[in-house]
């Protein structure tokens, strides 16, 4: 069962959008738990932070609807083929082919993730929108900026890649171009623009929980600040979805080249 498995869970994690993963829900976390089980120990480690991120987007139904696809497919995956086992030499044959690209998109994600912090840096506050007194304190988040976040491992990166790629044969795979850069003007313009609404918001933020601490209106301050959190992940949507764009990820061209391969022995 453990091919299926790893099969459709690499080309899953890999068609996910990435994002922070966020704090699992029960069902969450019981599916997770659920996939992770089928796994060695010693691999759960390096599956984990990905498959964290998967499910930490998906819904009760959609678990469901993969968990069935997920069980259905295991069982026919090595009965159908009746193929020797791959050689050494084809192994290392078809890791040539995507071990290049993949290295190259975890360096320049990675060149993209420093870029986007120090720019956010340089256009950040210097403090955070918050009004305090004596016994209550009301505060604007800081805005939350997309990143890759392909880890410290480029091994862990490739060991990701490799869980889609076939072990049976010999492939030739149709691979697209491996990333050489990102357009670091588009990413500057998208944080100078993001950042400049935030300090606007932030402004109007501090103005109006001033006057109604003044009223003693709490109630109303209460209500404000969760309008403008509202407000903040409105930005942060809007910037996430053009760094997104901008940002030099694959977009699952790597996937479906690994399961279109061409057979040659």
């Amino acid at each position: 069962m453990k091919t299926g498995f790893l099969s459709f869970v690499g080309l899953a994690a890999a068609l996910v959008a990435p994002a922070h993963a966020q704090e699992l829900q029960p069902f969450q976390q019981a599916a997770l738990d659920r996939v992770l089980a089928s796994y060695p120990a010693e691999e759960r480690a390096m599956l984990r932070p990905q498959l964290e991120m998967m499910f930490s987007q998906m819904d009760a139904a959609t678990i469901a609807m993969m968990e069935e696809a997920m069980m259905n497919q295991a069982e026919p995956v090595e009965d159908d083929l009746d193929y020797e086992e791959a050689s050494e030499d084809d192994l290392a044959f078809n890791t040539a082919q995507y071990e290049p690209i993949a290295t190259a998109y975890f360096e320049i994600g990675t060149a993209f993730d420093a870029f986007v912090a120090q720019a956010a840096a340089r256009h950040a506050p210097e403090a955070p929108y918050a009004v305090w007194g004596q016994a209550w304190r009301y505060e604007l988040p800081s805005l939350d900026v997309f990143e890759l976040d392909l880890g410290a491992d480029p091994r862990a990166y490739l060991a990701r890649i490799e869980m889609m790629a076939p072990h049976d044969g010999r492939y030739r795979f149709d691979l697209p171009a491996a990333p050489t850069g990102f357009d670091t003007a588009g990413v500057e313009a998208a944080l100078a623009e993001a950042f400049e609404a935030y300090q606007a918001l932030g402004e109007r933020f501090e103005t109006r929980i001033r006057a109604l601490a003044a009223a003693d209106d709490h109630d109303g301050a209460h209500e404000h600040e969760g309008q403008a959190r509202g407000e903040l992940a409105a930005i942060e949507e809007r910037l996430s979805a053009r760094l997104q764009a901008l940002a030099p990820m694959d977009r699952g061209e790597i996937a479906e080249a690994l399961m279109n391969g061409q057979r040659l022995n």
